[in-house]
Parts: structure tokens; C-alpha cells; sequence
């Protein structure tokens, strides 16, 4: 009896080896494309020049948009922590002043009993 933990594996090395697969008849592809294009070779290499400038400007772009969105994430999940914290400071604060009114009402009492006697 088959587990499906071992069937997913298969499925994902299936997976894997038509990617791989893809990924290099499209690379195999576009090097014959570029070897029996038209143009020349310093146009070629200046229009592959131009596309991975272009790429880099947008991958340095997509990386500067990331980082604002993590410091968004970041300060808004600062203010809640200091929220949190300020939040649960006042409780302690409440319940240290509730402790301290209660010790302060059982020593009274323990005065007003030695008083009596």
C-alpha cells in the first residue's frame, strides 16, 4: 500500500524534471534564436544589453517597493506590540495599586486590633 506522502514526492520530481526540461529548451531556444537572427552581433549585444539594464532598473525598483511594504509591516506591528505593552503596564500598575490599597487596609486593621487591646 502506497502512501500519498511518497506519491506527492513523485509528483514534485515529475514536476521538477518538466520544469528543468522546459527551462532548457526555452534557453536552447532563444540561443538559436539570437545565433540566426538578422542583426548584427554588436545590435544584438546592444539590445540584450538594453533588456537586462531594463531588468535590473525594474528587479531595483521591485526591491525598493519591498522594503517600504516591510517597514510598513514593521512599524505597524511596533505600534501594536507598544499598544500590548502599554496596555498590560496599566494592568499591572492597577493591580500593584489595588495590592498595595489592600495591604495598606489589612495593616489599618491589624492597628485598630491592637488599639482595642
Amino acid at each position: 500500500m502506497k502512501l500519498p506522502f511518497n506519491t506527492r514526492r513523485n509528483d514534485f520530481s515529475a514536476n521538477s524534471e518538466f520544469t528543468s526540461g522546459l527551462l532548457a529548451g526555452a534557453l536552447l531556444g532563444l540561443a538559436v534564436g539570437i545565433l540566426i537572427a538578422p542583426r548584427s552581433g554588436k545590435d544584438t549585444r546592444k539590445k540584450i544589453a538594453g533588456a537586462a539594464s531594463q531588468q535590473a532598473d525594474e528587479l531595483a525598483n521591485k526591491w525598493d517597493d519591498a522594503k517600504s511594504e516591510t517597514r510598513k509591516q514593521l512599524n505597524k506591528y511596533e505600534d501594536k506590540a507598544a499598544s500590548v505593552a502599554n496596555k498590560l503596564t496599566d494592568k499591572a500598575e492597577d493591580k500593584a495599586d489595588h495590592l498595595a490599597d489592600d495591604a495598606k487596609s489589612a495593616i489599618d486593621k491589624v492597628k485598630d486590633v491592637f488599639r482595642i487591646n
